[in-house]
């Protein structure tokens, strides 16, 4: 069985890391977000900002992984 050098030229490589780091970076920036008084009493709320926050996150990891593709395809 012959194995591939480049395992990003498989799409569902791709598209399992991408998503994997997308709802990674998205969970951690909405985590990061809800938090609130952290000195005296760690509390959590849920607003919007923790969406969208989740939202930012899923996007830069999702379009971190299609600039490595991009740019191991070039090389």
């Amino acid at each position: 069985m012959e194995q591939n050098p480049n395992p990003l030229s498989d799409k569902m490589f791709y598209r399992i890391t991408a998503a994997s780091t997308a709802i990674g970076f998205g969970c951690l920036l909405a985590f990061l977000f809800s938090l609130r008084d952290i000195r005296h009493d760690t509390t959590f709320v849920f607003s919007a900002t923790t969406v969208i926050s989740f939202l930012i996150g899923a996007v830069v990891g999702w379009t971190f992984w299609a600039v490595v593709r991009r740019r191991s395809v070039k090389v």
